[in-house]
């Protein structure tokens, strides 16, 4: 991949647009932090902490993108450390968000272990790989499909705010397919500048779905199976969370049961 250069006040950058364009980012995630910090709910302050995360792995971009060159190995590894961590941290925040806006409360906790486990999975893999853009991607797969998929039904039952932030997700991971292709339209509008600029689309989206008052389900929408048969799973009785379904709950409760069970 050819680079670009630009001099600015006697500095060198390198690859001004990456650079650039990390700055854009950086700024656009530190303005939604501090726009949902104010606001009310577990949901809008989680989401504030994942664009947090995301302004700290953007803003090292900047050095990491323009200035790399004047680090020495040291401080270009430090700064890759801190885009990566901090990056993959904010997969997390985006799975605790989800989570405590649409499961059951008493399997919160359950998920979150299920979330750590994930975390400490990626943070393990960049200790003993270093900072790589494929554990990233793999990292970042992993953690917000399934979100993506919660967030996809909860607009079937009335949350009018999940479809925004599902297409914002959804068009976070197609950053990174094009990242993978390496689609570009010349040195200076390479693959990484087209993936930013999806991520600059990504986290409106996203952020427009936070702002959205919370809904509650629709009466009309029968709740979602899956998580009746997770909840049987957990011994825990279906009329416990959703009311007036006794005949349906008991009704998935027989078809889950195992053979030669009561």
């Amino acid at each position: 991949m050819e680079t670009t250069w630009i001099e600015i006040g006697g500095f060198l950058v390198q690859a001004p647009v990456t650079a650039g364009m990390n700055l854009v980012l950086g700024v656009q995630c530190t303005l939604y932090f501090r726009r949902l910090r104010a606001g009310p709910g577990a949901q809008q302050n989680l989401w504030s902490a994942f664009f947090l995360m995301m302004a700290i792995a953007t803003l090292a971009g900047v050095v990491k993108h323009g200035f790399g060159h004047e680090l020495s190995e040291t401080g270009l590894l430090l700064v890759l450390w801190v885009s990566s961590l901090t990056s993959g941290i904010s997969i997390y925040y985006a799975q605790r968000a989800t989570a405590v806006t649409h499961a059951p409360a008493h399997l919160e906790r359950r998920f979150d272990q299920l979330f750590q486990v994930q975390l400490c999975m990626f943070l393990a893999a960049n200790v003993v790989l270093g900072p790589q853009m494929l554990l990233l991607i793999v990292n970042a797969a992993a953690g917000l499909l399934p979100v993506i998929c919660v967030e996809v039904v909860a607009v079937r039952r009335g949350h009018s705010g999940s479809g925004w932030i599902a297409g914002g997700l959804s068009l976070s991971i197609l950053t990174a397919a094009v990242y993978v292709v390496g689609l570009s339209v010349g040195p200076w509008l390479n693959h990484i500048d087209i993936a930013h600029l999806f991520m600059v689309v990504s986290f409106w989206l996203i952020m427009r779905g936070c702002r959205l008052p919370l809904a509650a389900p629709s009466e009309s929408v029968v709740a979602w199976p899956p998580v009746r048969q997770i909840v049987d799973v957990w011994a825990y009785p279906v009329d416990r969370f959703v009311p007036g379904h006794d005949d349906d709950g008991r009704h998935m409760r027989r078809m889950t049961t195992r053979p030669g069970g009561s």
